[in-house]
């Protein structure tokens, strides 16, 4: 035999210059370690350490990655600050409208009896303090509790008047 034949037993023989080509891998297994799999609750959380537990819970249930919580955490963040602005707003709004109110600001605890002059009868100032309350739409009740609170002096003045009148 000569030495170009190659014997059935041998291999072919082949060139140096000729270029090997790998053996093929199937595609499908690596395009799966290539998808993003869904985040764990550790990766959350050092993803997003500020977020609260219920956020982190939400994502865990959707299975979100790491990229998607993300997203959905700032999202989430500028719903709750526009939120807050809202209240804000809300709340300026309404002080500015008590701000436009016609009238006096109560005294509150500790007021004088300056306040509530008119005749020298306790009983009777007091009366009419309630009775002005009640005519701004306060319930009997209430109007009462808020003269006491208003002017602790003419109250304890109301209380020992009644008490010398009805004295048996």
């Amino acid at each position: 035999m000569s030495q170009s034949q190659a014997t059935p037993t041998e291999p072919p023989t082949k060139n140096a210059a000729e270029p090997t080509t790998p053996p093929a891998l199937p595609i499908e297994p690596m395009t799966a370690t290539l998808q993003p799999q869904p985040a764990g609750y550790h990766d959350l959380k050092s993803a997003l350490p500020v977020a609260d537990a219920e956020f982190l819970a939400s994502q865990l249930e959707s299975n979100a990655t790491v990229a998607q919580a993300q997203a959905a955490w700032m999202a989430e963040q500028n719903r709750r600050l526009e939120s807050v602005r809202k209240e804000a707003e809300e709340a300026k709004t309404a002080d500015e409208a008590a701000a436009k109110k016609p009238g006096v600001n109560t005294l509150g605890n500790g007021g004088t009896l300056q306040a509530a002059e008119g005749t020298g009868d306790p009983i009777a100032r007091f009366d009419e303090l309630v009775a002005t309350k009640v005519a701004a739409g306060k319930p009997k009740a209430r109007a009462i509790s808020d003269v006491i609170a208003e002017y602790p002096e003419l109250h304890e003045e109301y209380l020992a008047a009644y008490n010398a009148e009805h004295k048996k």
